[in-house]
């Protein structure tokens, strides 16, 4: 008895596919994980670089307006301003 006889009577309602239809199904669902995979950490990337470098930022903020709050007499032309000096860890421009 060969293999191929029991494979088709092991399972008599089923088809097998064409090697070539396995293939193909192979490739495109590979192709498919890879490019999601590659698009979820090419946004999720410059996502969490955004988020760090406006953390960086509020952080900086809030080191200058405490320093400008611990004076006394309190100083209040220097807390209504906005801060001009950006911090020096923050190279790159905020994107938005």
């Amino acid at each position: 008895m060969s293999s191929s006889a029991a494979d088709t009577t092991a399972m008599p309602g089923r088809k097998r596919w064409a090697m070539s239809t396995r293939l193909t199904l192979f490739y495109t669902l590979s192709v498919f994980v890879l490019l999601a995979a590659t698009s979820a950490l090419l946004y999720w990337e410059p996502e969490r670089d955004t988020r760090r470098s406006e953390r960086e930022l509020l952080v900086h903020k809030m080191q200058v307006l405490a320093v400008l709050l611990e004076k006394q007499p309190l100083d209040r032309t220097g807390v209504d301003q906005r801060p001009r000096r950006s911090p020096p860890e923050c190279r790159a421009p905020l994107r938005m």
